[in-house]
């Protein structure tokens, strides 16, 4: 239909009825063979498989955590875990296709669900108790990064700083690479080569050994913690004995189904203090 478009408009209207009125006869005809036809459990099968194979690939969207494992929980699950992905073609999971298939769709979905764990981790971090440190702005810079350097001295070689961009983040990006004239004196500020970065947190500078991480934080939060909070990510298997299961929710529009993916992800987390400085 969208071909006859640009003609149509010189056309006789009576023959414009019969051409609109033919495309949408071929459109209906199509829709029924669609919904018809049953997805290829191949296609399926391949993109569970994938799925469950990255269940260990969480770890690039944890830059701030190190030391913990990713493993299979010893028991069976308790609570499951779902996830949806809207606005899936069944024409391009049918064979032959009836919808010109997307080549790296499935490939996509891997890592969105990879970046869905990561989030999941963040979510639960963020949900833990923090222990609120008042510093007045007027302290800034001097007395914010003496206070910080004093409390980090307690997580050894482990303390990750969590700061907004702007400002902390946007100073600290300017005294790596500029020694300015607001560099509180005798604060060693040095960019490490080779830091990972990634799950919405960027790497910015090491600050008196303190690892410092950007992140979607309010402009007057930091948060201070040890990067060994986090124990492990256990993956437990559910009733089917996988430790992924995939379902193909077809809606009333086959073109704009579901894919609900069920998984169980159990998290570990060490007993340690969260400083949230307010400032």
């Amino acid at each position: 239909m969208t071909l006859l478009r640009p003609w149509l408009g010189s056309t006789p209207s009576w023959l414009q009825a019969i051409l609109t009125g033919a495309a949408a006869i071929i459109q209906s005809r199509r829709l029924e063979r669609l919904k018809a036809r049953p997805p290829d459990s191949d296609k399926l099968r391949n993109l569970r498989n994938n799925l469950e194979h990255v269940m260990g690939g969480v770890e690039g969207q944890l830059p701030t955590f190190g030391g913990f494992t990713v493993g299979h929980a010893a028991n069976p699950a308790q609570r499951t875990d779902r996830w949806q992905v809207g606005g899936i073609d069944k024409g391009e999971l049918v064979t032959p296709p009836l919808s010109p298939e997307r080549t790296d769709l499935f490939e996509t979905i891997v890592g969105w669900f990879i970046e869905h764990r990561g989030n999941l981790v963040w979510q639960s971090f963020c949900q833990r108790g923090r222990q609120r440190v008042r510093i007045a702005s007027s302290r800034y810079p001097i007395g914010f990064w003496k206070k910080v350097v004093k409390l980090a001295a307690d997580f050894g070689t482990d303390a990750v700083l969590l700061v907004p961009f702007d400002p902390i983040g946007s100073d600290i990006s300017t005294w790596t690479y500029r020694h300015g004239d607001d560099l509180p004196a005798g604060l060693h500020v040095e960019f490490r080569q080779n830091q990972p970065t990634g799950g919405g947190t960027g790497y910015v500078a090491t600050v008196e050994g303190i690892k410092f991480y950007t992140a979607q934080l309010p402009a007057d939060r930091v948060w201070l913690f040890s990067a060994r909070t986090l124990g492990s990510i256990l993956y437990a298997r559910l009733p089917s004995g996988n430790l992924v299961d995939l379902v193909f929710d077809e809606a009333d529009d086959p073109r704009q189904s579901t894919f609900v993916v069920s998984f169980a992800q159990m998290l570990e987390w060490h007993d340690l203090p969260i400083i949230e400085f307010v400032v």
